[in-house]
């Protein structure tokens, strides 16, 4: 799915709603139809560099931050993308 056109939710045991990876909150606590209506992908930096920019957005990003890559590491395009986002997270919180 394109991240500026959900077709498609993932739900996780624990309650949250995730689309392409992005959590969009709790279905313990929140609607889903307004978590789509609050729902901006432009809003997140990371989702616009994907939008905007795609794979090689990431790429990029992650070779500018020294985000270690490890070639043929990743089963998918959507696992590599993960796995960026995912440190870029960790960066973030700990700053």
């Amino acid at each position: 799915d394109k991240l500026d056109d959900v077709r498609c939710l993932c739900v996780e045991p624990n309650g949250d709603v995730l689309v392409c990876g992005l959590l969009l909150g709790n279905v313990a606590r929140d609607d889903i139809g307004e978590m789509l209506q609050r729902y901006d992908p432009y809003v997140d930096p990371y989702a616009r560099l994907v939008l905007e920019e795609g794979i090689e957005g990431v790429l990029c990003k992650a070779r500018t931050l020294e985000i270690d890559l490890c070639e043929n590491g990743y089963y998918s395009i959507c696992d590599l993308c993960g796995s960026v986002r995912e440190e870029l997270r960790q960066r973030l919180a700990g700053d």
